[in-house]
C-alpha cells in the first residue's frame, strides 16, 4: 500500500484517536461554556478537531485509491458537495463508496470539479486529497472579486464586517473563522449547535441594512453570502478555460446548494427525491437516479462508466479497500444498489448488486 509522505498506518490510528479526543473535549467545553465570548474558543477548537478527523479519513482513502489528475479529459463532471456528504453530518468527509466512484470516473477519463459551500481551505484540501481538477468554494464567493469593481468589493467586505459585529453581540452565537468571503454562524442551544432560523437571519440583515447580503440555512449553521454572486456564471467562467471550453459538462447534485452546478450542465444526475426549486434549463437531460442522496454519485458513476469492465473494477476497489477499525462505519457502508435494472444498462447492474450483497453477507 502506498503511504503519502512516509506515513505509517499507525500514524493514522494515533492521529484519529487524538483528533477524536480533542473533538469530544471541545464539544464538552462548548456545551458547558457560559454565554458570550467564552464559547468562541472551544468552538474554534471543535472546528479544528473536525477538520483533522476529515484529513485523516481523506489521507487513508487517497493512499488506498491513488487518485491521479486527468491530463486529457473528454468530459467535465461537476460534483456538488451535497452528493459527497450530508449537510447534517458533523464531519464533512467523503465515504469509501464516493471516493471509489470518483477514482473510477478519473480512470474513465472524466475530469472532476467540486462545487462546494465549504471554505476555501476545506475545498482546497478535498481537491488535493482526491486530485480533482479544481474546486469552487463558498458558493462561488471566493473568486467573485475578479468580476467586481473595487468599490463593490469594499462595500461587500464592509457589510460582512458589520454583520460579524452584530452576530458577536448575540451571546448565543459562534462564528466559524474558516470562510474568507462569506460568514458562517451557529447558535448554541442546550449544548448543541443549531442554525439561526430563516426569519432571524432575515431580521438581522434588515435591521443592519445589509442589502448586499443574503443567507442559506443548513442544519447546523447559516451561511451569509453576497447577494450578487451568480454561482452559475462563476462556474461558466471557470469552464471557459481553453483546455475545457469544448468539453461536455455533466453535473451530479443531491442538495439545493448544488443547483447552480446542475444548471450549467448538459446532463444532470439528481436523487429520486425532489430538489425543490430546481428548474432544468431547456435541452438539459435530467437523470433522476433510483438512489437516495448519499448514493447518487455511485449510481452516476455506474451510468457514466463506458464499460462493464470498469464497473467491475469499481466493485473490486470497494471490496478490497478493507478500512481499518477506526474508520467511521457510516463512511464504509456499501452502496444501496437498486434491484431494478436502469433502462439500457444490461444485467451487469444486477450482477454487481449481487456481488456486493454476497460479499457483504460473507463478511458479516
Amino acid at each position: 500500500m502506498r503511504l503519502p509522505q512516509g506515513l505509517l498506518p499507525a500514524d493514522d490510528f494515533l492521529e484519529w484517536g487524538a483528533a477524536q479526543a480533542d473533538m469530544s473535549a471541545a464539544a464538552h467545553a462548548l456545551a458547558h461554556a457560559p454565554e458570550g465570548v467564552a464559547r468562541q474558543a472551544p468552538y474554534n477548537e471543535l472546528v479544528d478537531a473536525r477538520r483533522r478527523c476529515v484529513a485523516v479519513i481523506h489521507r487513508w482513502l487517497s493512499a488506498q485509491l491513488e487518485p491521479a489528475p486527468i491530463l486529457q479529459p473528454h468530459t467535465v463532471v461537476i460534483i456538488g458537495d451535497g452528493a459527497l456528504f450530508d449537510e447534517g453530518d458533523a464531519l464533512k468527509a467523503v465515504s469509501l463508496a464516493s471516493a471509489v466512484a470518483m477514482r473510477l470516473l478519473q480512470q474513465a477519463g472524466f475530469a472532476l470539479l467540486l462545487f462546494s459551500r465549504t471554505s476555501e481551505m476545506d475545498t482546497a484540501a478535498l481537491c488535493g486529497a482526491f486530485n480533482l481538477l479544481g474546486g469552487i468554494a463558498e458558493y462561488g464567493a471566493r473568486i467573485n472579486p475578479l468580476s467586481l469593481e473595487p468599490a463593490s468589493i469594499r462595500q461587500r467586505f464592509d457589510q460582512y464586517s458589520t454583520l460579524r459585529k452584530a452576530l458577536r453581540a448575540d451571546p448565543s452565537v459562534v462564528l466559524d473563522a474558516s470562510p474568507g468571503q462569506s460568514v458562517c454562524a451557529s447558535r448554541v442551544m442546550d449544548g448543541r449547535l443549531r442554525a439561526l432560523t430563516g426569519p432571524d437571519a432575515r431580521r438581522l440583515l434588515e435591521s443592519q441594512h445589509l442589502t448586499q447580503l443574503t443567507f442559506r440555512v443548513t442544519p447546523h449553521c447559516v451561511d451569509f453570502v453576497d447577494r450578487d454572486v451568480e454561482c452559475a456564471e462563476v462556474l461558466l467562467a471557470v469552464l471557459d478555460q481553453p483546455s475545457l471550453r469544448s468539453l461536455p459538462i455533466v453535473a451530479i447534485g443531491a442538495a439545493n446548494s448544488d443547483i447552480p452546478a446542475l444548471s450549467v450542465a448538459s446532463k444532470a444526475f439528481i436523487p429520486r427525491t425532489n430538489l425543490h426549486g430546481y428548474q432544468p434549463p431547456a435541452h438539459q437531460r435530467v437523470i433522476r437516479c433510483r438512489s437516495l442522496a448519499d448514493d447518487v454519485l455511485w449510481e452516476a458513476m455506474w451510468r457514466l462508466a463506458p464499460s462493464s469492465r470498469l464497473r467491475q473494477r469499481a466493485v473490486e476497489m470497494f471490496e478490497t479497500a478493507a478500512p481499518p477499525k477506526w474508520f467511521p462505519p457510516p463512511l464504509r457502508r456499501r452502496p444501496r444498489l437498486t434491484d431494478a435494472v436502469p433502462a439500457g444498462y444490461s444485467d451487469d447492474w444486477l450482477a454487481t448488486t449481487t456481488l456486493l450483497a454476497t460479499t457483504h453477507t460473507r463478511r458479516h
